[in-house]
């Protein structure tokens, strides 16, 4: 006599660990004994099939669930055995499902915790012990959640790993700010506001610097974009954005079938604000979302076209792109064509095809006008007052300074304790030699930056008031003039990126600049 015997708990940890499946398989054993027992009393122990399943119950498409019901198709064993229908699902649905496919293989059903039979009575009483079992499941969930979010409103993580920047406090289980990565959060953004430099500008020098990441992995752009979005560093951490149920199971599944388990955005108002310490001010955020946004409409590498990207219809509004037809001649509507683009409102726009060097040339002199004008060039010489663009304050720079130091003194920590483990013979010469080059490298580097970051914080001599010397001035605008008219094609349209946000072009050729 052939049985199968079908076994599940949630997770592989409770697999390796628990003593749920043990207990199982020993309730079910002992039930099959039972069965052979009464139904053959003289054949010995009936065959045994046993399937084990360490997914949870959210997903129905479970691996080792399809191996079993193709198992039974195939086979129709006479038996099949179970702890509680809860073990197929937690889904009334799931269960009637699957126990109707093994019944129709002429199976019999058999469960250590349910006396099932095949009657009318038995069919209802079976459907209602799945149905609070799926009860039960909704009210734990909603517990769970509920204890969740009262945790989170008082500052405390229900669960995961804390952002870079904090750590977990072993008493209050609330985060704190964890310095030696805080000082690298502060920095990031201020590279951002200051500098205006890219994630992957980011990225690359905090690999070149060797500043760990949180798990000691390498930097990624996708890690430095989510931190410089994150509110959690104001002090506003947002919890239940997500609703990811079933991920766990999705990280298991076949790749194929993956697709209808992504994770959902709930709306924004089943958000939860928790209050932390805040690493960097409200201001610095603003600043550096500004910039971020800026960068989006500016262009990629492979930009060549000075006004791309920027071009707004001024009778729909739409953007408007350079015609592949006659590239860098003529520009059109985006919605010139819109029937044919799947657009919701499938109307085309009545903006005709218009030459484009007009537009091209009068953006570009209004942008050398802005550069040369004197008002403006003597109040930067005076604000400036003798610095550079965009150079950092003296907290700034005394932080980045600080920040370098504690990270140089990390590097030569490092230096010690890998010495130390090759005189101990924990390391071969040749991989402490390696370890050793690559750690000296990322101090020259430190170095190289800290003499840097210093020079700055000298003060210089204070220059003498722009407004006294005219013919300074008149040189600093023909300089001005000069640099502009040297500039090629890519540098030209960067230069018009950093300025512009849009231009709208009208019908007959007029067209308007919205500036940052």
């Amino acid at each position: 006599m052939l049985v199968v015997i079908y076994l599940r708990v949630s997770t592989e940890e409770q697999a390796r660990r628990g003593f749920s499946l043990p207990s199982q398989r020993e309730a079910c054993l002992a039930r099959a004994g039972e069965i052979a027992r009464e139904a053959e009393p003289d054949a010995g122990a009936p065959e045994i099939r046993e399937f084990v399943d360490t997914f949870g119950g959210d997903v129905l498409e479970r691996p080792v669930l399809e191996e079993m019901r193709a198992f039974v198709r195939a086979r129709r064993p006479a038996w099949f055995i179970c702890m509680d229908p809860d073990r197929f699902s937690r889904s009334l649905t799931a269960q009637l499902l699957i126990t109707d496919e093994i019944e129709r293989a002429g199976t019999r059903l058999a469960f250590v915790q349910h006396n099932y039979a095949k009657t009318a009575e038995g069919r209802l009483f079976y459907q209602l012990r799945g149905a609070v079992a799926e009860f039960e499941k909704a009210k734990i969930l909603e517990r769970t959640a509920r204890g969740k979010r009262r945790k989170l409103k008082e500052g405390r993580r229900s669960n995961g790993a804390a952002p870079y920047g904090y750590r977990h406090h072993v008493v209050t289980d609330e985060l704190e700010i964890y310095e030696p990565e805080a000082r690298w959060v502060r920095l990031i953004f201020q590279w951002v506001v200051r500098e205006h430099l890219t994630y992957y500008q980011i990225v690359r020098r905090l690999r070149e610097l060797g500043v760990p990441t949180k798990k000691g992995g390498a930097w990624r752009e996708a890690t430095v974009a989510y931190m410089l979005k994150s509110t959690t560093y104001i002090g506003q951490m947002i919890c239940n954005r997500y609703d990811a149920g079933g991920l766990s199971a999705f990280r298991r599944l076949p790749r194929e079938k993956r697709a209808p388990m992504t994770h959902r955005v709930r709306p924004d108002t089943e958000w939860l604000i928790a209050p932390v310490p805040a690493i960097i001010d409200r201001e610095t955020f603003d600043a550096a979302q500004r910039v971020l946004g800026a960068s989006v409409r500016r262009g990629g590498r492979r930009t060549t076209y000075l006004l791309s990207m920027l071009l707004r219809c001024g009778i729909c509004g739409a953007g408007m792109a350079y015609n592949r037809k006659h590239p860098g001649r003529y520009i059109r509507c985006n919605r010139r064509f819109a029937d044919l683009r799947n657009y919701a409102d499938g109307t085309r726009c009545a903006m005709p095809h218009l030459r484009v060097e007009a537009v091209e040339n009068g953006v570009w002199e209004r942008v050398c006008s802005w550069l040369t004008d004197p008002d403006l060039l003597g109040a930067f010489a005076v604000c400036c007052d003798g610095r550079e663009p965009g150079a950092a304050s003296a907290a700034d720079l005394a932080a980045e300074i600080g920040a370098l130091e504690a990270e140089r003194a990390e590097k030569e920590r490092e230096q010690g304790l890998i010495i130390r483990k090759q005189m101990k013979g924990l390391l071969t010469e040749s991989a402490a030699d390696a370890l050793l080059a690559a750690v000296a490298g990322q101090a020259a580097r430190l170095e190289e930056r800290l003499a840097e970051a210093r020079a700055r914080q000298r003060p210089g001599p204070a220059p003498a008031p722009m407004q006294a010397r005219p013919g300074r001035l008149t040189d600093l605008q023909e300089d001005v003039a000069a640099r502009l008219a040297r500039l090629a094609q890519p540098q030209r349209v960067h230069l018009v990126r950093q300025l512009i946000r849009s231009v709208t072009v009208q019908p007959d050729g007029t067209w308007a600049i919205t500036a940052y």
